[in-house]
């Protein structure tokens, strides 16, 4: 439909007639009412499919992030042994010092990634995973007046390795992580990654489990028209 103009002008503190309103009002609803047809509307140019392809973009997932087993072990220092059934319930499997990935500590080591194509627009990332830190440790190892650092763990997301967000120190025992930003993304291939940093080892033992994640899910939205 082509442009027309009012045959009236109707400017701010302008004292007219009502009819002088409705008169250039009801030149549109002449046009509108039968000049609405394929031509000026095009096939589902309002519907679901065509609303869709225009405003919503595309999304992934990388679910069920967990600690790997290759990496977890036993904690060989604070229990009981298995010679009487763990009765106190007090083994723990984790990651320790001295063991991939994390060795000495104080550096951080990827957890999950997402790699997938993006069209010029915005990527929304959304990263949530639980976790739980032995607190027996925070301040002395068991049974001894040995001292240790306070635990704490962080989490950080890059993309294309570049820092696009970093968590607060999480000191809490058991902690369900939901962090979640949003950056304007570029045309082209794109790695979404999450990485996890423990702090290095103090008085700590090498073979004290530190930290237990799982239950991780990254999810990557990519925006666009």
């Amino acid at each position: 439909m082509a442009y027309r103009w009012n045959k009236n002008t109707i400017e701010n503190k302008d004292i007219v007639e009502s009819r002088e309103f409705d008169q250039a009002h009801n030149e549109f609803v002449s046009l509108i009412n039968g000049g609405m047809d394929r031509e000026n509307l095009p096939i589902e140019c309002v519907g679901y499919p065509e609303m869709k392809k225009q405003s919503f973009g595309k999304a992934h997932l990388s679910g069920n992030v967990f600690t790997p087993i290759a990496y977890a072990d036993q904690d060989g220092v604070y229990g009981t042994g298995f010679s009487n059934n763990n009765t106190r319930g007090n083994r723990i499997v984790g990651l320790r010092y001295g063991q991939d990935p994390i060795n000495e500590g104080d550096s951080f080591f990827e957890v999950a990634t997402n790699s997938f194509d993006c069209q010029e627009g915005m990527l929304h990332i959304h990263w949530k995973c639980n976790a739980y830190m032995p607190f027996y440790y925070a301040f002395w190892q068991a049974y001894t007046s040995n001292t240790v650092a306070r635990k704490r763990y962080q989490w950080k997301i890059n993309i294309d390795g570049v820092t696009v967000y970093d968590s607060s120190a999480i000191c809490q025992s058991f902690f369900t992580t939901n962090i979640a930003t949003m950056i304007p993304i570029s045309a082209g291939n794109h790695k979404v990654s999450v990485s996890l940093r423990y702090p290095a080892r103090g008085d700590d033992a090498d073979n004290q489990v530190l930290l237990q994640y799982w239950g991780g899910n990254l999810f990557c939205h990519n925006l666009y028209r």
